[in-house]
């Protein structure tokens, strides 16, 4: 059996192990939470990156939209004046 004097020195190494072991786990708790801030920072740069090409994606789709819609409105005007021009030479042939 072992002395309380020899009890006292394996509890006193037990402890010393055992502070060492919270001492590291604080530490790696630590930069864990050091390298979730920078995980976070990151996440959130790409969720603004995009929110920005969204954006962007949006504002050329408008764009092209438009752009359709004018293309159009130009075709409905060369079919008038082809037609208008071939009606003129009807015309112009019917009088002679």
């Amino acid at each position: 059996m072992a002395t309380p004097t020899e009890q006292i020195r394996e509890l006193r190494t037990d402890f010393g192990i055992l502070r060492e072991r919270v001492e590291t786990l604080t530490r790696d708790l630590r930069e864990l939470g050091t390298e979730r801030k920078a995980d976070d920072n990151g996440i959130r740069t790409l969720q603004q990156q995009v929110a920005l090409l969204s954006q962007k994606f949006d504002d050329h789709l408008k764009r092209v939209e438009e752009w359709d819609r004018r293309r159009w409105a130009l075709y409905g005007l060369l079919i008038g004046a082809v037609l208008s021009f071939t009606a003129n030479l009807v015309v112009a042939f019917v009088k002679k």
